[in-house]
């Protein structure tokens, strides 16, 4: 660890303590430069594919004649159903509604109605990831001939 005089130089090597008694200025140390990279990444200009590719999901899109809502990264709602969609467990076969109504609702539906209500919503949230180019449906023949 470097400890820092008033002029802002080194003014000591001091090894770190790699015990118990030393761990909350590890913390702290640990916590100031995760401060100081965030700052810095923050003040760092954005450019690139990744930043034209997000706002063209923070847009409305029209395709093929059919209007789609745009997506708002700062809603938990929209969050929740990329994550959905980008799991891991559905990179080899894809997903179906109910693998992402199971993701987007962890408690089971109260009876018939609401079941239906989430499977048709759900239905709607997919068309939008479609509707942005995000996924692409896949012909049911060729999920099953893809099953084991």
């Amino acid at each position: 660890m470097v400890h820092t005089n008033d002029a802002g130089r080194p003014a000591a090597v001091v090894p770190d303590e790699k015990g118990v008694s030393d761990l909350w200025r590890s913390y702290q140390v640990g916590i100031a430069a995760n401060h100081r990279y965030l700052d810095a990444l923050a003040a760092a200009p954005l450019k690139g594919e990744g930043v034209a590719a997000l706002d063209a999901l923070c847009r409305p899109r029209t395709r093929r004649g059919r209007h789609h809502a745009r997506f708002s990264p700062l809603n938990p709602d929209d969050l929740a159903l990329i994550r959905a969609a980008v799991a891991g467990e559905h990179a080899i076969q894809g997903f179906r509604n109910a693998d992402i109504t199971k993701r987007l609702y962890r408690r089971p539906p109260a009876d018939r109605d609401e079941a239906h209500r989430r499977c048709e919503r759900t239905s709607r949230l997919i068309v939008k990831l479609r509707g942005h180019g995000l996924v692409a449906k896949i012909p049911r023949d060729a999920r099953k001939a893809s099953a084991p």
